[in-house]
């Protein structure tokens, strides 16, 4: 007999039983946004998890053709103009990379910008398995 899933109860109250594969303690999940709320140790703060259960998902498709879209993002350098310490840092865009991947950029209540960097990882994987092909096809054509 499946067993039925059944989510985490929602509370303040870290669930030890309940480890992610991060070793960071499970607070909450929201099976609406699918999130979960988790402490990581060490760090002592509560952040948001995307969830990545299949069985949580729908309309999944496979993403293809990001070479061509990533290419075209500018890695820069900067500095921020409100920031005491002048930090040098790096990072994108966020206008140039919502052109083509507004899921990736996000609006705060003042309309500024931010990025969801964690979720780069998953075109960048896509990046390199496009790479991977092109290779391998040139592999063929020059043993033939």
């Amino acid at each position: 007999m499946k067993k039925k899933y059944i989510p985490p109860k929602i509370g303040k109250k870290k669930i030890n039983a309940l480890m992610l594969r991060s070793h960071s303690f499970l607070d909450s999940y929201n099976s609406l946004a699918g999130t979960l709320l988790a402490t990581y140790p060490g760090c002592g703060h509560s952040c948001d998890v995307p969830s990545s259960d299949i069985r949580l998902k729908k309309n999944i498709k496979e993403i293809n053709n990001v070479l061509v879209k990533l290419i075209k993002l500018k890695c820069v350098t900067f500095n921020f103009k409100n920031q005491l310490l002048d930090k040098k840092n790096i990072g994108l865009i966020a206008q140039d990379l919502e052109k083509n991947y507004p899921e990736l950029v996000y609006t705060d209540n003042k309309g500024y910008k931010n990025i969801e960097y964690s979720k780069l990882t998953v075109l960048l994987i896509s990046a390199v398995k496009e790479l991977t092909k092109r290779v391998e096809t040139l592999e063929q054509k020059n043993k033939g």
